[in-house]
């Protein structure tokens, strides 16, 4: 959007590919101003979501870039890459480069720990889920909510009550809760979601994609998930919890595709560890424009991109004494009001 709004402020940034790979090296070699601006930003969320994932590297000088597992299985170097978002806001909170081949729970709760945050709750995704990884978070003191994987000896331990019920968004949900060892493990049952999941299954089933054991093995638990936790808390609160988790997913979807943070040419470990905080750092403004169009009800009539269209029609006007006035459409005027930006008043002044 750069070429499209008034310079205002005359920035003039070093734009050759010499001065940007350098100032991307600084940026990733300065972990204590990362940490910084992650503890200004992450100060008053409590509810935290963590996801990981990964873009490849076919540069032989990054140590980043190793072998290790994705979903893709593409079988080419790859860079981790954990993202922590706020719960509550949607808003990220942070973002770490790790190797490829790293996606124990250690290094993430290091990063959370870099916070200097102990009063949050993290929820994790599924596909992290091992005794190794619940062990590392009971040692970290965090406090967590945790899915076990649908294979897991958990799903003969917690029965679920009939009767013991809540809704969620107008289905029934289902649920069970014991202790066991020192932990809590809540089990939930979703008829809509069982019957989601059935329907797939038995597509594949009848193209031949699984045998019919396979199939029967997996209708047992079909609609359900078993979360473990340290905290005892009411069995919907933990269900709620997990399941705006889906804010980090949108969060990674945006650094990946609107950011286009997954492509990355560059030739050392820091420069790429300064691409992905600058990414961040777009990220973060985005998700924030986000929160500012939501709160001014605006969401059904703008994106961000709308947004940032808008404000691109306002021109800076020199007069002949030295004084800047701005041209500025009425339209976007009354938008700026909405949003509660205030920005042509402030640059007057």
């Amino acid at each position: 959007m750069w070429e499209k709004h008034e310079n205002i402020r005359h920035i003039r940034p070093a734009m050759s590919p010499k001065s940007l790979s350098e100032m991307l090296e600084s940026v990733g070699s300065d972990r204590v101003s990362q940490d910084r601006v992650f503890n200004r930003i992450g100060m008053a969320s409590r509810e935290l979501a963590m996801d990981l994932s990964e873009f490849f590297s076919s540069s032989d000088t990054v140590s980043y870039a190793e072998d290790g597992y994705n979903p893709e299985h593409e079988d080419l170097p790859q860079i981790n890459v954990s993202l922590v978002v706020s719960l509550d806001s949607g808003i990220p909170m942070m973002i770490r480069c790790l190797p490829g081949s790293v996606r124990d729970m250690q290094t993430v709760c290091g990063s959370v720990k870099e916070m200097n945050r102990d009063d949050v709750t993290l929820i994790i995704d599924r596909g992290s889920y091992s005794k190794e990884n619940i062990d590392v978070l009971d040692g970290s003191g965090l406090k967590f909510i945790f899915p076990v994987k649908r294979n897991s000896m958990l799903y003969e331990r917690v029965t679920i009550n009939e009767y013991d019920t809540f809704e969620y968004h107008g289905r029934l949900i289902r649920y069970g809760k014991c202790r066991y060892d020192h932990h809590w493990a809540y089990r939930f049952k979703d008829e809509e979601m069982r019957l989601g999941e059935e329907r797939a299954a038995f597509a594949r089933y009848r193209a031949g994609e699984i045998a019919k054991e396979k199939l029967q093995e997996k209708q047992g638990r079909m609609g359900q998930m078993i979360m473990v936790s340290n905290l005892d808390l009411e069995p919907e609160e933990v269900f709620l919890m997990f399941k705006r988790r889906d804010k980090v997913e949108k969060r990674f979807r945006d650094f990946k595709s609107n950011r286009s943070a997954d492509v990355c040419y560059l030739g050392d470990s820091m420069s790429v560890a300064g691409h992905v905080f600058v990414s961040f750092l777009s990220l973060y403004m985005l998700a924030r424009l986000e929160e500012r169009i939501r709160k001014a009800d605006l969401l059904s009539k703008y994106s961000v991109y709308d947004i940032l269209h808008e404000y691109s029609k306002a021109y800076a006007v020199r007069m002949d004494d030295g004084v800047v006035d701005y041209e500025v459409p009425k339209k976007l005027q009354e938008l700026d009001a909405k949003l509660g930006f205030d920005i042509f008043p402030i640059l007057r002044s």
